[in-house]
């Protein structure tokens, strides 16, 4: 997959407004200045939209890594 071309990454790039991020697996809230709470549940609400899901209180909860959201992301999607 060429760089630009993960949904997901497109998704954080939008919400965080930074056309230059590049999210690696590890990548935490911790990595990322603008990755704060209030756009923690932005992010959400842009994934369940961009990927017409819907996630739980417990999956948003453990949702805390770049990883953990592709786990869960997979998991709906695969459903």
């Amino acid at each position: 997959m060429a760089l630009g071309d993960d949904p997901l990454e497109a998704v954080f790039r939008e919400v965080l407004q930074r056309d230059d991020l590049q999210l690696s697996s590890i990548s935490t809230f911790e990595d990322v200045p603008e990755w704060d709470s209030l756009a923690h549940v932005n992010l959400i609400a842009a994934i369940e939209e961009r990927f017409d899901v819907k996630f739980t209180v417990p999956e948003i909860m453990e949702m805390n890594s770049v990883e953990e959201i592709r786990e869960v992301l997979a998991a709906k999607t695969a459903a």
